[in-house]
């Protein structure tokens, strides 16, 4: 699994928890012309809200934690993306992904370098989905399109970026972006799992459970062996009464995905499925 399925994995469990207090103008068949975007302003990483102080980390995490801060002051370019990796650990085992992404931004915002934005966009995108608050939220899906604008604007092929990208516009004043920019890169690379796996996820929102089902069948005769789109194929299918393919789906999930917030979430729908058949 590559580093931008990771991302996808990683806040997974956070959209299964939110997907349902998402937009409900998602989807619409009476779709409404955007709006023009406001033009997004430079503006310095902010400190991140949550006080560390109501976290408990062990001496061990804080004299690490406090060691790559002061070698980020002074690191170039490569080391940097090596010590901004090591502190994330750190601070997402914490919930913190605030103080990942102001650190990433804090340290790579500087440099005029796509992998570096993307590296940014990425940060912020976690901050995005795991941020406990509306305001908050918005913030972080700001200062993501901000960074991922710059990643296209220097290489429009990178598909993965614009379909994160679109996400981000699910909670802004014109949701129905969000759908317009999937479709834009599906337009494009009709196989793309990223975009595939998204335009799902807002059919799921949007109640569309039967056209969430054709997306992410699409998406697994792409690559049968993405457990994610596997996972929500299962929810679509409990949505519409197609219990015992749900179960087969998360059934696939467990005995397959390695990474412990999707497993464990197939597991709590399996059980509950065995609860009430």
């Amino acid at each position: 699994m590559n580093k931008q399925q990771l991302i996808i994995v990683f806040v997974s469990v956070a959209i299964v928890l939110t997907i349902f207090s998402l937009p409900k103008v998602l989807l619409n068949k009476e779709e409404k012309e955007l709006e023009n975007s406001a033009t997004l302003e430079n503006e310095q990483p902010k400190t991140p809200k949550k006080e560390h102080g109501s976290v408990s980390f062990s001496s061990s995490d804080k004299f690490k934690s406090e060691r790559l801060k002061n070698k980020l002051l002074t690191a170039e370019y490569s080391n940097s993306i090596i010590l901004l990796d090591s502190l994330s650990i750190i601070y997402n085992n914490k919930g913190l992904y605030d103080s990942t992404a102001f650190y990433y931004e804090r340290t790579l915002a500087k440099y005029d370098n796509a992998a570096g934005f993307v590296a940014i966009g990425d940060a912020t995108y976690k901050a995005y989905y795991f941020a406990t608050d509306d305001e908050r939220s918005a913030e972080w899906a700001l200062k993501t399109q901000q960074y991922y604008q710059k990643v296209l604007a220097k290489d429009p092929s990178m598909l993965d970026v614009k379909a994160r990208m679109a996400m981000t516009y699910t909670k802004g004043k014109n949701p129905m972006k969000a759908v317009l920019t999937l479709r834009e890169v599906l337009e494009k690379d009709p196989e793309n799992e990223q975009a595939l796996l998204n335009i799902g996820l807002l059919s799921v929102q949007s109640g569309q459970f039967e056209k969430a089902i054709e997306r992410f069948k699409k998406l697994l005769s792409v690559n049968k062996s993405n457990w994610l789109g596997t996972f929500y194929l299962g929810i679509a299918y409990n949505e519409t009464g197609k219990k015992e393919l749900a179960k087969e789906c998360f059934a696939k999930v467990i005995a397959n995905e390695k990474e412990v917030q999707v497993k464990e979430a197939a597991e709590q729908y399996l059980k509950q499925l065995s609860i009430n058949p």
